[in-house]
């Protein structure tokens, strides 16, 4: 993606110059310059291809107060958008300046009330359906498969891979050394309930990166693979799914009973699975330890012709040891 150069162009355009006001160890909000709602809109006009991405990213997070600039690169990268971190801290210095977002030193931004209004206009209409687009945009790029049979590399030829093999989709998380001793027996027992996709995860020390992101001294990075590698799965079987929502799955007894509560992936700007996550609306530690508890779900619909592939394919994946229908 092509960045346009800041030019001081007063006269042709409203254009926000960031200047030196503090450095990232301030811990107060970053005093901008007022700017009337008129003018916020038409350097939005000007400039959104920079600001709107950074916007939507405030704006997707309602639950947390502030943003780092981590964070909110780790959302752009999302987006698709391959920002360095001098441009994005640039973008930033200058949407404080005309009052867009406060900054309140190494502990993060956020919106301010004219930013949130403005954010709540431009973010709704270019986001809604998003997450439908990234799962199915991700879910065409994964190569797992199950057997060699389905694994064929780019001469078309029949591979020996006689295991589980090809990109898959993860979670990722980093956590604190410190917690790890306590998240260890939980995870174990969310995996031995059959709760989890698939039986493996990813560690990753302190130095490396994980999906992209660097993992910081004194943490690790976790992955635990995700849903969209069994809809991948599906894809090469032949069976068209198409993901309808995300859901709050009661189990009891150990098997999945009724969904409690649903989101439609084409009908929010959120993804369901963290909001359900975020209102503590999810028991998957006391699911997996006594049998009933609600965990989160994703809802696909399949033809009814294709019922005895997909039980076929459940059946395969059971047999490969990577569980998750």
């Amino acid at each position: 993606m092509r960045h346009h150069p800041v030019h001081d162009q007063r006269s042709a355009e409203i254009l926000p110059i960031a200047a030196v006001h503090g450095t990232d160890d301030d811990d107060v909000p970053f005093a901008h310059v007022p700017a009337t709602a008129a003018d916020l809109r038409e350097i939005l006009a000007q400039h959104g291809d920079r600001y709107s991405p950074i916007l939507g990213s405030l704006r997707e997070q309602p639950w947390k107060e502030l943003l780092t600039s981590r964070e909110i690169m780790d959302s752009l990268q999302a987006q698709g958008l391959d920002w360095s971190e001098r441009t994005l801290r640039m973008y930033l210095a200058e949407m404080a300046d005309v009052g867009l977002i406060d900054r309140h030193g190494r502990r993060g931004y956020k919106l301010t009330e004219a930013g949130a209004a403005i954010a709540r206009e431009l973010t709704v209409a270019r986001r809604l359906g998003s997450i439908l687009s990234k799962m199915d945009e991700t879910m065409c790029s994964l190569t797992f498969t199950l057997s060699a049979d389905e694994t064929r590399d780019a001469d078309r030829a029949i591979t020996n891979t006689t295991t589980p093999s090809g990109l898959v989709s993860i979670n990722a998380y980093v956590i604190p050394l410190a917690l790890v001793p306590m998240l260890v027996e939980q995870v174990e027992a969310v995996y031995r309930a059959g709760l989890a996709v698939g039986a493996r995860v990813l560690l990753v020390e302190a130095g490396d990166d994980i999906l992209g992101r660097a993992v910081p001294a004194g943490h690790i990075g976790l992955g635990t693979p995700c849903s969209n590698s069994l809809a991948s799965l599906l894809l090469r079987r032949g069976i068209p799914s198409q993901p309808v929502f995300g859901g709050l799955l009661h189990i009891a007894g150990g098997q999945p009973q009724h969904f409690l509560e649903m989101i439609r992936y084409d009908a929010t700007t959120l993804s369901p699975n963290e909001v359900f996550i975020r209102a503590n609306l999810t028991s998957v530690s006391r699911a997996a330890k006594t049998g009933t508890g609600d965990i989160t779900a994703s809802y696909r619909e399949v033809p009814v012709a294709a019922l005895p592939a997909l039980k076929q394919v459940q059946k395969d994946c059971a047999s490969a040891d990577f569980p998750g229908i």
